[in-house]
């Protein structure tokens, strides 16, 4: 079965990353509009901001990938193939009979294959080697120990808090993670982010792969609270940009304001970007009044920001028309970058995605 990583965000990093705009009219670089880049001296970051084992699906590579994130969807709208969306306990039915749990069961975070193995009563097999958890509906359930996360299925579950990864499973694969939790480390060879080889993923979902056409849809914008075409939104752009962001990702909220910078660049006048509000800061379906606050707080230009939410999961617009691009554990995480073709509304980059990278993605978009 495919782990889902919907809403934590560990695979990513909370990068800092800074933007080089090459020269237009000499040399080699007189195709190249822009280029993101590594801020001197930061450490190297996946295309989605994040590094490995990090917490908030942010920005890895610079925009390269920048976009990490597609967080899985339950019902292919948020990043799983909509066929996979396993339950908490993956396969284990919370909500019918379970047998007693026996002596010496597993404590919160301990491996387990069946939930009779953990006191929690929960065994959540998404994970490798399994962790015993429960549902829960905030950290209050969890007791001193853990903490209550959405992990890309209905039901929340907890996670065993940590200071250090010698209190996890370390020798399992497991570290103390940027949200203070133990949690699977990122795949080695590129984990989190968008379209550089060795991270490549793969497309799950109904919606169209990269290098397909996207069908048009409508997004709910936060200024006004009205559905709005993405293809009118886009319209007479040479390219189209969408940043999908959540309340509670740390890594969203340093990627943002890059972006905002880069728009203000004259080198790149011909991209349109929509950010995208999945949830609060609770893991929770986004109002009105608290997108508004989001983009007040993160200057965020009304026009340019919608919501994308159906009661149950997030992005699941977006992700019904557009694939997301997950590991081979099924994880992937925020920010999620994507960029189309105004004109065509071809697909054409995503976090993860095949071939090339988001700098190659934009340039080749706003080539004269």
């Amino acid at each position: 079965m495919t782990f889902i990583h919907h809403t934590k965000s560990v695979f990513l990093t909370t990068m800092v990353i800074g933007f080089a705009f090459a020269g237009c009219g000499s040399g080699d670089e007189s195709s190249t509009v822009y280029e993101f880049q590594e801020a001197p001296g930061q450490p190297d970051i996946n295309a989605n901001g994040t590094e490995s084992g990090d917490s908030n699906d942010g920005p890895n590579t610079v925009p390269t990938d920048g976009l990490d994130n597609p967080e899985g969807n339950n019902d292919g709208s948020d990043g799983t193939d909509g066929s996979d969306n396993p339950g908490p306990s993956d396969g284990n039915n919370v909500g019918e009979p379970e047998p007693p749990v026996s002596s010496g069961a597993g404590i919160l975070g301990a491996a387990c294959t069946q939930n009779s193995d953990c006191e929690t009563g929960l065994c959540f097999t998404g994970m490798p080697g399994g962790y015993c958890s429960k549902v829960c509906e905030s950290a209050a359930d969890c007791g001193a120990t853990g903490s209550c996360w959405t992990l890309g299925q209905q039901d929340r579950i907890c996670l065993l808090n940590c200071t250090d990864s010698s209190e996890c499973r370390d020798g399992e694969g497991y570290v103390c993670d940027g949200d203070n939790t133990c949690f699977p480390s990122a795949p080695s060879g590129g984990s989190s982010g968008g379209g550089d080889a060795s991270g490549e993923g793969r497309g799950v979902g109904p919606g169209a792969p990269v290098g397909g056409i996207i069908q048009d849809f409508s997004l709910m914008n936060c200024g006004t609270g009205e559905l709005v075409s993405m293809q009118s939104y886009f319209q007479g752009q040479q390219a189209g940009m969408f940043v999908l962001t959540a309340g509670w990702c740390g890594a969203c909220a340093q990627w943002v304001p890059q972006i905002l910078d880069l728009l203000q660049n004259p080198n790149v006048a011909g991209l349109k970007v929509a950010f995208v509000l999945g949830e609060d800061p609770s893991y929770a379906q986004p109002t009105q009044r608290y997108c508004q606050q989001y983009g007040n707080q993160n200057n965020i230009p009304a026009d340019n920001l919608f919501m994308d939410h159906n009661g149950s999961d997030s992005f699941t617009t977006v992700f019904a028309n557009m694939q997301p691009y997950v590991t081979a554990d099924g994880s992937f995480g925020l920010p999620f970058n994507a960029m189309l073709d105004p004109e065509t509304f071809e697909y054409i980059y995503a976090d993860r995605g095949p071939g090339g990278d988001i700098n190659a993605a934009l340039n080749r978009l706003l080539a004269p």
